[in-house]
C-alpha cells in the first residue's frame, strides 16, 4: 500500500481541489494528514470529510516533524510526500514512476517547472534510513534530498508541468500565503527570518548563495536580502541544534558501517 504523507497550516480553503487529486486512482492508498492546529476551520472541515482513505492528526509542530509525525502513523510500505496546497493532476504516472522495481531502493524528487510542486517518494525503509526529516520548519525536503544525494541513493527526474498546479491560496484567502503563519507584522518577519535562517543552515550558503537563491535583481531587494542575511545566519547559529547535511551523512556511513543493515 502507499501512504500518502500531508503536512498542513491554514490552507482549508484549498481541499476539495487537493482531494481531486486522488479521483481515478488505481491502487490501495491511504492519505496520512498532519495540521499544526491550524485556527481556519480544518479541524471542522475533516469532522465532516467522508473518506475511507484519510486519516487526520492535529498536532503542534513544525513541517519537518509534522512530516515525520504522518510516516511514523503511516501504514504503506511505499511513502509519498504531497502538499495540501497543490493539485496533482496526474498522480497515477508518478505513482507508476515510483512503484517501478528499479527505484525501490532509493528517494525521488519528482521536480516541476512550476515553482512549489515537488515530490518526494521513498520506500518507508529509505526514509528510516536517512532518519527521517529534520525538525526545521522550512527546507527540510532539501535537506533530506541533499542527505540521500550523498549516500547515492537519490535521483531526481523532471515532470511535464501538466502533472501538477498550485492552488493560488492568495486568491482564496485574500492575503499573500506566508501571512498564513503570521498573527502580525511581528509574527511575519519571524517566519522570513527564520526561512532564511533554515536554508542558510541547509545549503551551508554565504551571501552571494544565498541573494541567487531569492533572486535578488533590484536594491531594496538587496537590501532587505542582507538583512535577512545577517539577521538568519546568527538565527542558525543560535538556535539550530541538527547536525548539518555533511555531518549527517557521515553518522549514517559510520552506522551503517558498523554491521547495522
Amino acid at each position: 500500500m502507499i501512504s500518502f504523507c500531508v503536512t498542513t497550516y491554514n490552507t482549508s480553503k484549498t481541499f476539495d481541489k487537493f482531494f481531486n487529486s486522488f479521483n481515478g486512482l488505481l491502487i490501495e492508498y491511504e492519505i496520512v494528514i498532519v495540521d499544526n492546529n491550524s485556527q481556519d476551520g480544518t479541524k471542522e472541515y475533516f469532522k465532516g470529510l467522508k473518506n475511507e482513505h484519510v486519516k487526520f492528526i492535529q498536532e503542534k509542530c513544525n513541517r519537518g516533524e509534522g512530516r515525520n509525525i504522518a510516516i511514523k502513523n503511516s501504514t504503506g510500505d511505499y511513502i509519498i510526500m504531497l502538499d495540501a496546497d497543490i493539485e496533482y493532476k496526474r498522480l497515477q504516472s508518478v505513482v507508476e514512476i515510483c512503484l517501478d522495481p528499479t527505484k525501490n531502493k532509493i528517494l525521488t524528487h519528482f521536480r516541476s517547472g512550476i515553482v512549489g510542486v515537488n515530490i518526494t517518494g521513498a520506500p518507508k525503509d529509505i526514509f528510516i534510513k536517512l532518519d527521517l526529516y529534520p525538525p526545521i520548519n522550512c527546507y527540510e525536503d532539501i535537506y533530506l534530498w541533499d542527505l540521500a544525494d550523498n549516500l547515492k541513493i537519490f535521483k531526481r527526474i523532471d515532470i511535464p508541468v501538466d502533472y501538477a498546479d498550485n492552488i493560488k491560496i492568495d486568491e482564496l484567502t485574500g492575503t499573500i500565503s506566508e501571512w498564513r503563519y503570521s498573527k502580525g507584522r511581528y509574527e511575519y518577519l519571524k517566519r522570513w527570518i527564520e526561512k532564511s535562517a533554515d536554508i542558510i543552515f541547509v545549503k551551508n550558503q554565504n551571501y552571494s548563495a544565498f541573494k541567487k537563491f531569492n533572486r535578488v535583481d533590484s536594491l531594496r531587494k538587496t537590501i532587505s536580502s542582507l538583512f535577512l542575511y545577517i539577521t538568519g545566519k546568527i538565527y542558525s547559529k543560535m538556535f539550530i541544534r541538527i547536525p548539518t547535511v555533511k555531518e549527517k551523512t557521515k553518522e549514517i556511513e559510520r552506522y551503517f558501517n558498523n554491521g547495522v543493515s
